[in-house]
């Protein structure tokens, strides 16, 4: 856990608004908790870190921390969460875990967990900067 209060974190946000500033950026969300602003989630499941990050710059797309980290041992509905907190992209280090993260992700669109709609527009974020990565060359 990382307890710093609200201020101190949006005070302390100089690279990102440095990121945020180009096109075609990519941000991390970290696995951190940070008890002020996540409660007991980490940053990476919390609409709030990303609402952050969101109202000092930084549009995203956001990609996750590794969602295969031990700091998440015990979370439920990783990959659902971080999506649904604003994710595009997650992150992980096995490819079992990666079709589970899928398999996950396509029975809570079934069920309405995570909205269509949430899904496309993380789609389209992604989509565009891969067309901006292509469009800089090698």
């Amino acid at each position: 856990s990382i307890r710093r209060s609200v201020a101190l974190l949006r005070r302390d946000t100089g690279a990102y608004r440095r990121c945020g500033a180009e096109a075609g950026t990519l941000a991390m969300m970290s696995n951190a908790i940070y008890p002020p602003l996540t409660t007991r989630a980490p940053a990476v499941l919390s609409p709030g870190a990303y609402a952050l990050a969101r109202s000092i710059g930084e549009p995203g797309p956001f990609i996750t921390d590794s969602l295969d980290a031990r700091g998440l041992a015990g979370q439920r509905n990783i990959a659902t969460r971080a999506v649904n907190a604003g994710s595009s992209l997650l992150l992980y280090v096995s490819p079992l875990s990666a079709e589970r993260g899928y398999r996950e992700l396509v029975a809570a669109t079934t069920r309405g967990t995570i909205a269509e709609s949430t899904l496309m527009a993380r789609a389209v974020q992604v989509r565009q900067l891969r067309r901006l990565i292509r469009a800089s060359g090698p």
